[in-house]
């Protein structure tokens, strides 16, 4: 994994990058290409006002990255990135208001298609100064992320097909589980896997993504759309039930009680995250020891590393996904270099894995 990620982090020094933006709205435009401008390493090469002019502009400017509104006139955000996934395949980074998305689900459909990520559009900070603001930083440096990594062709039209989902009867506090850290391409990453998972699924699932604050009631219902068991967000009190999948919510920490039931923890931020899988992992562990199942995706950063530490002190086991399936392999890559993994697989054979390892714990 090691000679992937090493080339990846090298990439990002490379610069300047170039960057369309695809927004209907002036202000939007106008906001981003201020912030934008604000850092030497991106240029501008162009603007777009709906999907069908988005497309041309990425065939002719041929930019590193896209910034892609969803709600416009004329064509929309997500029939414009199936069209350009299909015949130029381009990073794209979804921008977007919580206001205008009627549909959160259109959303993460649209990182289905080959969309990298998505986030809230970031404001100006009233003091003018952009570099000092963390929402703009963050912004700046997941353009810098995503602009190097090496996207695929998608079938234009593919779309995932709604399944009546099959909830999981057993009323009884699950007797394992499989706690999950996914974070930049682990929307699409969560969907292949727990839309693979049986009916009958044998455990309870904990599932930690970091996303922009307010997109996890979306993500929810954009899993539960083609998955068999049972996906919701996580509440105070939830008792961990086997197939059911819980979804951590922004602005808390997740663990787990003695009794099996999730806690919402208001503490301050670990590294930047709220939740921090790290937290989650650990409590898991304490409490189902080798029945434990630990999960690092796709992602940015460490998070998961010292959770996993904990779950192999007590016991349990951890799957990493592979670096060539990662849209940013350094979370699961850091987990391997710790030697707190046990196999890494590709992401399309997570789903069976997660079910073999299950099978033979005790």
């Amino acid at each position: 994994m090691s000679e992937h990620t090493d080339k990846q982090e090298t990439e990002l020094e490379a610069g300047p990058i170039k960057i369309l933006i695809v927004d209907d709205s002036p202000i939007s435009r106008d906001i981003l290409e201020a912030i934008i401008k604000s850092d030497s390493g991106l240029t501008i090469v162009g603007f777009a006002e709906n999907g069908r002019e988005s497309i041309g502009a990425v065939e002719r400017l041929k930019p590193d990255i896209v910034t892609m509104d969803l709600n416009m006139p004329i064509m929309n955000g997500f029939e414009a990135i199936e069209n350009i996934m299909a015949f130029t395949p381009t990073p794209i980074l979804v921008v977007t208001t919580l206001e205008i998305n009627q549909d959160p689900r259109l959303a993460f459909d649209a990182l289905a298609v080959g969309a990298l990520d998505i986030i809230n559009r970031p404001s100006l900070p009233e003091t003018g100064d952009v570099l000092e603001d963390d929402i703009c930083r963050e912004f700046i440096n997941k353009l810098k992320l995503l602009a190097h990594v090496k996207v695929i062709t998608h079938i234009k039209g593919k779309r995932f097909q709604r399944r009546t989902p099959d909830i999981a009867s057993s009323k009884e506090v699950s007797q394992k589980i499989v706690v999950i850290a996914s974070s930049t391409g682990g929307p699409k990453a969560l969907k292949v896997i727990i839309s693979s998972l049986p009916s009958d699924f044998s455990a309870a699932v904990v599932v930690v993504q970091h996303m922009s604050d307010g997109f996890i009631p979306g993500l929810v219902q954009w899993l539960k759309s083609s998955a068999l068991v049972d996906v919701k967000q996580a509440e105070e009190g939830d008792r961990l039930q086997a197939g059911r999948v819980y979804v951590a919510p922004t602005g808390y920490h997740l663990k787990i009680d003695k009794l099996g039931r999730l806690l919402m923890v208001d503490l301050p931020p670990v590294a930047g995250l709220k939740p921090c899988a790290d937290i989650l992992f650990e409590s898991a562990a304490r409490l189902y020891g080798p029945r434990t199942l630990g999960v690092i995706l796709t992602g940015m950063g460490q998070d998961g590393t010292k959770g996993c530490a904990f779950i192999k002190e007590f016991g349990g086991r951890v799957i990493a996904q592979d670096t060539e399936t990662s849209v940013i392999a350094s979370m699961p890559h850091s987990a391997f270099l710790a030697g707190h993994v046990d196999c890494v697989k590709p992401l399309g054979a997570v789903a069976d894995e997660i079910q073999h390892q299950l099978l033979t714990m005790k």
